[in-house]
């Protein structure tokens, strides 16, 4: 008698977790469908920093694709936040531990550099997909999405390339930027003595910007 009481448990458990699946995907795709998209990848990695007014990280989330807008919706099923399609100048996809070295100081001053540090007993590679766009005051923003867990290199590659399917970003122009390399060495001498950098960090970034002058 017990058994079959656990046994009807455990039914009823697993019935009612493939009712809640059911039901949040149907949300999703009603917040999609509503929001004009046409088409959509559901396993966008996690959401890390990058939108304006979104504060909280969301795991498991769905980037949806309209005419004018990627649409990132949470794993309950709630919209919380885009990106205009004509806004986007880049994307590419990376290690994590590699982000932080391609972004300039001025972006990791205003992300915050420990949102992406990894742990030092972390073993297992992760891998972001990045996406560079200019808000409506044309500011620069990085939104990053981070992909973990097994065989998270071709997750993270095959939403990459869904997504390419349907943006073709601005080319970047080979005009140096306007800003001085003296004031790039600026920021990264504050992360230095803000202990962000170690000194090693920091002359080895030094000595990339003398070389290139």
């Amino acid at each position: 008698m017990f058994e079959l009481t656990v046994f009807v448990l455990a039914l009823l458990l697993a019935g009612g977790c493939f009712l809640i699946l059911y039901l949040l995907k149907k949300k999703t795709n009603k917040v999609l469908s509503d929001s004009g998209a046409i088409d959509k990848i559901p396993n966008f990695g996690k959401y890390i920093i990058g939108l304006p007014n979104v504060n909280l990280q969301y795991a498991e989330i769905t980037c949806g694709i309209s005419d004018e807008l990627l649409i990132f919706i949470s794993n309950t099923g709630n919209y919380f936040g885009h990106i205009p399609i004509n806004s986007i100048s880049n994307i590419y996809i990376d290690r994590k531990t590699n982000i932080n070295q391609r972004l300039t100081a001025t972006r990791i001053l205003a992300l915050g550099i420990f949102s992406l540090a990894v742990p030092k007993n972390k073993k297992t590679e992760e891998y972001c997909i990045v996406i560079e766009w200019n808000d409506e005051s044309e500011i620069i923003q990085n939104t990053i999405f981070e992909f973990s867990g097994d065989n998270c290199a071709q997750a993270a590659n095959n939403a990459f390339s869904h997504l390419n399917e349907y943006i073709q970003p601005k080319k970047i122009s080979n005009t140096p930027n306007t800003e001085s390399s003296a004031d790039e060495l600026l920021k990264w001498s504050k992360l230095r003595d803000k202990g962000i950098l170690t000194e090693e960090e920091f002359q080895a970034k030094k000595k990339e910007f003398l070389d290139k002058t």
